[in-house]
């Protein structure tokens, strides 16, 4: 992006965003845009206005812009904006094409071509899991999910994962506005008895969905954790449960951990 004449962009980010807004409209879009990146909350329209200095209803006109695109969505529970769909899935690819075509795909792949199972990676966008990646077996498992696909967060083994991540005060908030339909006979649609299991995740720092999400399919599911320690994703493995039960599933827990990692690793490459 070029600035304005004779000026560079600031490595600040409040100087960036006044920079940004100098811009003219574009560059108000994009510095709303920043901000909600920068935040693992969502923002509220008054802070959109005081960090960005764009006047409110110039904000509203933009929010609403950016809603209608998908790069910016409503919290479906808590008051506020966060990064949409389109924004999240935009960014994968962008850093897919950066690493030599998405080299980060290539680990998935070989994990795909070991065990013959689908790989997937995916995020918690508001209260669903939206899929940035996914590489089938030879054998698909006939859900014809594909990047972009939204799936619900408490019966699947990435949602879980992601949700026994957050503070304990937020995933309580989240579920108690959420309504948590019941997918299959082993979906947990109770509050109390989800919020234990969460706690089994975090401690044991991977999830299992056993057929809650669709019968007759189970999932393991680890995050993807930054050299810093921040959870941005998870990678699961699926498979019928007549190839693979849970406690044969578990038993692949330390070959997709290491593919986690290699895939991180590679995406990490590219950012140093």
């Amino acid at each position: 992006m070029s600035a304005l004449p004779g000026k560079r962009l600031s490595d600040s980010p409040s100087s960036r965003v006044d920079d940004m807004v100098e811009l003219g409209v574009a560059g108000k879009a994009l510095a709303i845009v920043e901000l909600l990146v920068g935040r693992d909350y969502p923002v509220q329209m008054s802070e959109i206005v005081e960090v960005s200095g764009i006047p409110k209803p110039s904000a509203h006109r933009l929010i609403n812009f950016l809603v209608e695109c998908g790069y910016v969505e409503r919290h479906p529970v808590l008051t506020g904006y966060i990064i949409g769909k389109n924004l999240s899935l935009l960014a994968y690819q962008v850093l897919a094409n950066k690493t030599g075509g998405g080299s980060q795909r290539l680990h998935m792949e070989r994990l795909v071509e070991r065990v013959n199972e689908t790989v997937n990676v995916g995020a918690l966008i508001g209260n669903h899991v939206v899929y940035h990646d996914r590489v089938e077996a030879s054998w698909p498992l006939g859900l014809h999910f594909e990047a972009g696909s939204k799936v619900p967060m408490h019966c699947t083994s990435i949602g879980k994962l992601m949700l026994a991540l957050k503070p304990p005060g937020e995933v309580e908030m989240l579920l108690s506005k959420t309504e948590l339909h019941r997918y299959t006979p082993r979906s947990k649609t109770q509050i109390p008895n989800l919020l234990a299991e969460l706690e089994r995740i975090r401690a044991q720092d991977f999830s299992i969905d056993n057929q809650e999400f669709m019968d007759g399919v189970c999932c393991i599911a680890v995050p993807l954790r930054t050299s810093d320690g921040r959870v941005f994703a998870g990678m699961a493995l699926s498979a019928p449960e007549v190839r693979l039960p849970v406690f044969k599933l578990k038993k692949l827990l330390p070959e997709l951990r290491r593919t986690a990692d290699d895939y991180v690793m590679d995406l990490e490459s590219y950012k140093n």
